[in-house]
Protein backbone atom coordinates (compact mmCIF):
# COMPACT_ATOMS: atom_id res chain seq x y z
CA UNK A 1 0.00 0.00 0.00
CA UNK A 2 1.56 3.98 -1.04
CA UNK A 3 2.23 6.18 1.87
CA UNK A 4 -0.83 8.40 2.41
CA UNK A 5 1.84 11.22 2.13
CA UNK A 6 3.48 10.75 -1.13
CA UNK A 7 -0.38 9.83 -2.93
CA UNK A 8 -1.39 12.10 -5.33
CA UNK A 9 -5.06 13.17 -5.28
CA UNK A 10 -7.34 11.03 -7.85
CA UNK A 11 -7.27 13.46 -10.86
CA UNK A 12 -11.14 13.00 -11.51
CA UNK A 13 -12.48 14.69 -9.08
CA UNK A 14 -15.10 16.50 -10.32
CA UNK A 15 -15.69 20.77 -10.03
CA UNK A 16 -18.55 22.53 -10.54
CA UNK A 17 -18.00 26.64 -10.40
CA UNK A 18 -19.97 28.47 -7.50
CA UNK A 19 -21.82 31.61 -8.00
CA UNK A 20 -18.79 33.63 -7.01
CA UNK A 21 -16.84 31.92 -10.17
CA UNK A 22 -14.30 29.50 -7.89
CA UNK A 23 -14.25 25.87 -8.43
CA UNK A 24 -15.35 23.61 -6.16
CA UNK A 25 -15.19 19.82 -5.29
CA UNK A 26 -18.30 18.80 -3.85
CA UNK A 27 -18.06 16.61 -1.29
CA UNK A 28 -20.36 14.47 1.50
CA UNK A 29 -18.79 14.36 5.04
CA UNK A 30 -18.67 11.90 7.37
CA UNK A 31 -22.56 12.70 9.05
CA UNK A 32 -23.81 12.71 5.06
CA UNK A 33 -24.16 16.14 4.35
CA UNK A 34 -23.07 17.73 1.18
CA UNK A 35 -20.15 20.24 1.64
CA UNK A 36 -18.14 22.50 -1.39
CA UNK A 37 -14.70 22.63 -0.76
CA UNK A 38 -12.08 24.56 -2.52
CA UNK A 39 -10.48 22.42 -5.51
CA UNK A 40 -7.15 23.62 -4.86
CA UNK A 41 -5.14 22.03 -1.81
CA UNK A 42 -4.53 24.36 1.13
CA UNK A 43 -1.36 24.19 3.12
CA UNK A 44 -3.26 24.89 6.48
CA UNK A 45 -6.43 23.25 5.15
CA UNK A 46 -8.73 20.81 8.07
CA UNK A 47 -10.34 18.47 5.56
CA UNK A 48 -9.26 15.32 4.12
CA UNK A 49 -10.53 13.73 0.98
CA UNK A 50 -11.38 10.20 0.66
CA UNK A 51 -11.64 8.78 -3.26
CA UNK A 52 -14.77 6.68 -2.76
CA UNK A 53 -14.86 5.11 -6.65
CA UNK A 54 -15.91 6.98 -9.85
CA UNK A 55 -19.92 7.23 -8.91
CA UNK A 56 -19.18 8.38 -5.70
CA UNK A 57 -18.32 12.04 -4.42
CA UNK A 58 -15.29 12.06 -2.14
CA UNK A 59 -16.02 11.74 1.65
CA UNK A 60 -14.54 14.89 3.39
CA UNK A 61 -13.26 13.80 6.73
CA UNK A 62 -13.27 17.51 8.87
CA UNK A 63 -11.20 17.88 11.79
CA UNK A 64 -10.46 20.97 14.36
CA UNK A 65 -7.00 19.41 15.27
CA UNK A 66 -4.46 19.78 12.65
CA UNK A 67 -2.28 17.48 14.06
CA UNK A 68 -4.88 14.41 13.02
CA UNK A 69 -3.41 15.07 9.49
CA UNK A 70 0.08 15.30 9.61
CA UNK A 71 1.66 13.55 7.02
CA UNK A 72 -1.18 14.10 4.82
CA UNK A 73 -0.23 15.97 1.42
CA UNK A 74 -3.27 17.32 -0.06
CA UNK A 75 -5.34 19.30 2.77
CA UNK A 76 -8.09 21.24 1.95
CA UNK A 77 -10.51 24.09 2.82
CA UNK A 78 -14.46 24.67 3.15
CA UNK A 79 -15.63 27.03 0.17
CA UNK A 80 -17.49 28.35 2.75
CA UNK A 81 -14.37 29.73 4.71
CA UNK A 82 -14.02 32.30 1.73
CA UNK A 83 -16.44 32.25 -0.73
CA UNK A 84 -18.06 35.83 -0.84
CA UNK A 85 -21.57 34.55 -0.57
CA UNK A 86 -21.65 32.01 1.66
CA UNK A 87 -24.08 33.32 3.76
CA UNK A 88 -26.80 33.24 0.56
CA UNK A 89 -25.96 29.48 -0.01
CA UNK A 90 -26.32 27.94 3.80
CA UNK A 91 -29.15 26.62 5.27
CA UNK A 92 -30.67 26.03 8.47
CA UNK A 93 -29.73 22.70 10.62
CA UNK A 94 -32.21 20.28 10.04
Amino acid sequence: MADEASTPPPPAYPTSACTCGALVIWTVTTSGKRMPVDSTPADDGNIKLTHRGTSLPPLAVVTTNPAQLFGVRHRYRSHFANCPHAASHRRGRR
